[in-house]
């Protein structure tokens, strides 16, 4: 179970955000302490726990144990991707977000911009219907 805090999604989220320290880490060719590894280990298995739990009850058809079945060459091809895209991205400067709602990609409409949008909607139709009365 995720204890470290009283809610388990703040748990989650500060696990996940440690995740992400070391992982900057590793793709910056940091070696990581062995407090670093342990923590992460003890991470993994509250995190895991649950979900192979349900695995296993066929609760999920999520199997986290196949995960971790990779050979040398799958996990080098892995941290070369995740290098040439965190090079593209700029970095990973960004702590695990208290919301797991997707980043939005524009900014919402505002209530005069709405009205515009369904106003020229409403006009194209209208046009639509009288060039087709027309024709």
């Amino acid at each position: 179970a995720l204890t470290l805090f009283a809610e388990s999604r703040t748990t989650l989220r500060m696990f996940l955000d440690d995740c992400r320290l070391a992982r900057n880490e590793v793709i910056a060719r940091q070696p990581l302490t062995s407090a670093q590894l342990m923590l992460l280990n003890v991470q993994y298995q509250q995190i895991v726990r649950p979900i192979q739990r349900a695995y296993a009850e066929k609760r999920t058809r999520v199997n986290p144990a196949s995960f971790l079945l990779a050979d040398e060459r799958e996990l080098r091809q892995f941290w070369e991707t995740a290098r040439l895209k965190d090079r593209q991205a700029g970095g990973d400067k960004h702590e695990i977000s208290e919301g797991i709602e997707p980043p939005r990609k524009r900014p919402p409409r505002t209530p005069e911009e709405r009205e515009q949008l369904i106003s020229g909607a409403l006009w194209g139709g209208v046009g639509v219907m009288a060039a087709d009365r027309d024709a």
